[in-house]
């Protein structure tokens, strides 16, 4: 692994975290939960999953095991990443439901004392993969949703409007 991947917040990936973000189609949802990474010659890495989207997930970890999925550190180029597979699992209703997907590495960046971040586009899922993550979204979208409808059904000022829609979001 290079020093620029040891060095968290001063590296090249790390100075491009943020037009990463403001590239972002679609908005995350932070998840936070274990994972499980496995590179194409099948070794199995742990993880945590911070957040997710319709298209992807960013995942965590501390340098060793960066240097492990990603060994040279450089700058990945959109597409030119390597294809990985991982595995977690989605609070859903009353249930998990399982996550089971290959994706590309986007991006890898430093992102505080011995964390680093790596961006990972959905390619391809296994199963119901795919409409697991659609529920999960769905699930924690409906709610801020029937908030809005509930609160611009009655009037109020504009300052009452500005301070509702700074709201958390869970």
């Amino acid at each position: 692994m290079t020093d620029t991947v040891r060095k968290a917040g001063t590296t090249h990936q790390g100075k491009h975290q943020e037009v990463y973000e403001a590239q972002r189609k679609y908005p995350r949802l932070i998840l936070d939960v274990p994972g499980i990474l496995v590179k194409q010659n099948e070794e199995i890495i742990k993880v945590i999953i911070h957040d997710l989207s319709i298209d992807g997930v960013q995942m965590r970890c501390d340098h060793q095991t960066a240097g492990i999925i990603y060994p040279s550190g450089k700058f990945i180029k959109p597409g030119k990443g390597p294809l990985v597979q991982i595995t977690f699992s989605l609070p859903v209703e009353e249930a998990t439901r399982k996550v089971d997907a290959t994706c590309q590495i986007f991006y890898i960046s430093g992102i505080g004392d011995n964390q680093i971040a790596f961006g990972l586009q959905f390619r391809k899922f296994k199963g119901n993969s795919g409409a697991n993550i659609d529920h999960f979204i769905m699930q924690k979208i409906e709610p801020v949703e029937d908030r809005m409808r509930t609160y611009l059904e009655t009037p109020h000022s504009i300052q009452e409007i500005s301070e509702f829609m700074r709201m958390e979001v869970n």
